[in-house]
């Protein structure tokens, strides 16, 4: 593992229940990847324009950042084009849940 840990969401617990939420979670890697099939996948994600604020606090705390990022999206003309991205920039086992922190991100194009 060589950067930090990170996990994409394609719907909510606002929306679905919870044995219907869908999501991703990986790391990046470089080097050479032994998979073994059926137990890990990789994918090399393209470089893209994101929208992002960072929350400090419990993983849990997260949804009004979330609403914030979408919200300003909608009112500054950026469409957004993919998942909501939480990429975790500390280790939960080294920091107290009040310190830990997240970069929340959304792929956004510019509309117009």
């Amino acid at each position: 593992m060589t950067g930090m840990v990170y996990g994409s969401y394609f719907n909510s617990p606002e929306e679905v229940p919870e044995d219907e939420l869908e999501s991703e979670i990986g790391f990046s890697y470089d080097g050479d990847l032994k998979i073994q099939e059926g137990k890990l996948g990789y994918k090399e994600i393209p470089e893209h324009s994101v929208l992002a604020a960072i929350h400090k606090g419990p993983y849990n705390n997260v949804g009004p950042v979330i609403h914030a990022l979408a919200e300003y999206a909608d009112k500054n003309g950026y469409d957004i084009v993919g998942p909501v991205t939480e990429v975790y920039l500390n280790d939960p086992s080294q920091v107290s849940p009040e310190e830990l922190l997240t970069e929340v991100r959304f792929p956004v194009i510019k509309m117009g």
